[in-house]
């Protein structure tokens, strides 16, 4: 534990990892508090520990995590969340659907799916015309996950006018 608060970010890490197997409250709650870490590779070890364990109650600091500067955080976040299987977490997650990196979008898309929450069709909808062919693959595997008949939603309609106009400006495997 005194590891885990030394000045030096790798021996902070070095810790956490040593640290994964105990599950104390003690270090429950450090590693938790560790998600504010200035290192991103700290908050990273943290979340990659704690996302092992796959327990319910950490949801909501793994909520807070999908905001991170970090993509290696915020894309363990996701995975642990689309884990849980709570549809409820699909509000928090949607967003996530424009993240900057290729590889949290995608994710995103998988783990939507997982939860097949409805109310994620509409973004999802949107992703289909993402710049990254995996992302929009996840994102079709997605929407047949929550609902085979996905195109026929209201949600796919309102994003229909929107997908129209995008037409113009994408490119060919887009269209």
């Amino acid at each position: 534990l005194a590891a885990a608060r030394d000045p030096d970010p790798t021996v902070r890490v070095s810790a956490i990892y040593a640290l994964g197997s105990d599950s104390s409250a003690e270090v429950s709650t450090m590693l938790v508090n560790t998600f504010a870490d200035r290192d991103p590779l700290v908050r990273h070890a943290a979340a990659a520990v704690l996302a092992k364990r796959g327990d319910p109650a950490y949801g909501p600091c793994f909520c807070d995590l999908l905001a991170d500067s970090h993509f290696e955080v915020r894309l363990t976040a996701v995975q642990f969340l689309g884990k849980l299987g709570d549809p409820q977490a699909a509000e928090a997650l949607s967003p996530l659907l424009q993240d900057p990196d290729n590889d949290v979008r995608q994710a995103t898309a998988f783990a939507l799916g997982g939860l097949g929450n409805p109310l994620a069709i509409e973004a999802l909808v949107f992703a289909l015309i993402d710049e990254e062919r995996t992302v929009r693959v996840a994102a079709e595997t997605a929407l047949e996950q929550i609902d085979s008949q996905w195109a026929g939603s209201e949600a796919a309609q309102r994003a229909a006018a929107q997908l129209e106009a995008s037409l113009k400006d994408n490119c060919a495997w887009v269209r």
